[in-house]
């Protein structure tokens, strides 16, 4: 078992606050003077199209589950999903598309696997799915743990969202 979670019980909430502020700044970042008209575009475009009120997050080797879950959302409910299933240019644009669809959405869908449970502390700038779950955090978003193999919760899940339930 890899004991090196993100969040294991000696971090503290202080480790939050701090992926928390640097959510902030990369958000920052990408309102630069060279970025931010490109910005502005993507955001724009997004707002003219149909929102998706429902954002889903997971890792791309549960494609095939996940595109499952998204197709029986609509077809049970009429809503479509935001779900990233091609990839996104380039990382500009792939973090202002993810920022913005979390923005817009009303609910945000962690679809949580066994990868999830692969997470380290050396993982936290480069994983998406947990970036995303943290921004959505961030904009108080509702959020629905969705677990796709009934592997256990990751520890740094757990940690953050002690009461949280799963489907």
């Amino acid at each position: 078992e890899n004991k090196d979670y993100f969040f294991d019980n000696s971090h503290s909430n202080m480790t939050i606050e701090r992926e928390m502020d640097e959510l902030q700044k990369t958000q920052r970042d990408f309102q630069t003077t060279d970025t931010k008209q490109n910005s502005e575009n993507i955001i724009q475009e997004m707002e003219k199209e149909k929102k998706e009120r429902i954002f889903i997050s997971y890792k791309r080797v549960d494609k095939e589950r996940v595109v499952a879950i998204k197709d029986g959302i609509k077809k049970a409910t009429g809503e479509d999903c935001w779900i990233d299933l091609k990839g996104i240019e380039s990382n500009e644009q792939f973090a202002v598309k993810i920022m913005t669809a979390i923005d817009l959405c009303e609910v945000f869908l962690f679809m949580r696997s066994k990868e999830h449970n692969k997470i380290t502390t050396k993982d936290l700038k480069t994983d998406w799915t947990y970036r995303e779950l943290m921004y959505a955090l961030s904009k108080e978003k509702n959020i629905v743990f969705i677990n796709l193999d009934d592997s256990q919760m990751p520890d740094w899940v757990t940690f953050i969202f002690p009461h949280q339930q799963q489907v």
